[in-house]
């Protein structure tokens, strides 16, 4: 289902809120997903024994509750399902993203994805895979809305 509202730019004043946000994030000691990750570039069994063998990086992805995204539009779709899978692993949790509530922002018309460069497999350029084509989507998102 996706339904469609008029929105108006908020210019300045979005940046300003944006800033504020990060200003509070820090304040609050959040963390970045790549906590006891990295790059998220190891088999998935060797990116949760690190996390799993971290204490702090353990803590923090059981401890998390809200995971917030933005610029949704630039993480690939490889990660996002990468991210649901470890959440519902360390969280035991079988539901989408381990029960983690999201709040995730941004404008798919704006910045890509970063894709990697090139298949491991084929050595042929990859096409960057977007978010919203990620296997874990419409079971996080059951809903759409597209702003207009």
């Amino acid at each position: 289902m996706v339904r469609y509202w008029k929105v108006n730019s908020t210019g300045r004043n979005n940046s300003a809120a944006a800033g504020n946000l990060l200003f509070r994030a820090v304040l609050l000691n959040i963390f970045t997903v790549f906590t006891g990750i990295g790059l998220g570039d190891l088999p998935l069994p060797d990116l949760l024994e690190k996390i799993r063998d971290s204490k702090s990086a353990h803590d923090c992805w059981l401890k998390t509750e809200i995971l917030v995204i933005d610029k949704i539009s630039m993480v690939s779709g490889k990660l996002f399902d990468l991210i649901d899978t470890i959440d519902r692993e360390i969280c035991e949790n079988n539901e989408p993203f381990g029960g983690i509530k999201l709040v995730v922002s941004g404008n798919f018309f704006q910045l890509p994805p970063v894709p990697e460069k090139y298949s491991i497999h084929t050595g042929l350029e990859l096409e960057p895979q977007f978010v919203f084509e990620a296997n874990c989507w419409e079971a996080t998102f059951p809903h759409t809305y597209k702003l207009t």
